[in-house]
């Protein structure tokens, strides 16, 4: 799934629910994103800040860079990782390979960020804030 305004790092602003902004006639597919997050329990993920397009690899696959780092990693250590019983050691294998495609090293912007001071104490996920309020908050920090 696709934003048609090619927002990366959260809603426009204009969406709902019920649609997308741009096309009434589908979804807000960042409303997708947070239930999926949401049911998952990855909802700190949707703080992370994502770096601007590289529009070098726009329309094509970032499977070659996963593949990369797959081997930078080790493919036995990887694939060990991913059948893991232990959630530590899962998470860590996963992130080693996904942490550099999604931030690559020339991109700083999570080094730069000053929250909002509303918003400077950490959200408690786990301690049941409910759905809307997250929503409403994680707008507020991405504007």
């Amino acid at each position: 799934m696709e934003c048609p305004k090619g927002a990366r790092n959260g809603p426009c602003g204009g969406s709902t629910s019920e649609h997308c902004y741009v096309d009434e006639t589908r979804p807000c597919v960042w409303y997708k994103i947070y239930e999926r997050a949401y049911k998952m329990g990855r909802q700190e993920k949707l703080l992370e800040v994502l770096p601007p397009l590289d529009w070098d690899k726009v329309g094509g696959e970032t499977w070659g860079d996963v593949v990369h780092q797959v081997r930078k990693v080790g493919t036995g250590k990887f694939v060990s990782g991913l059948l893991s019983r232990d959630p530590v050691k899962r998470t860590f294998v996963w992130d080693a390979v996904f942490r550099p495609v999604r931030q690559p090293e020339w991109w700083q912007g999570m080094m730069n960020i000053t929250r909002p001071s509303t918003l400077s104490q950490p959200l408690s996920l786990r301690n049941g804030l409910k759905r809307e309020a997250l929503w409403s908050r994680l707008k507020l920090l991405l504007r």
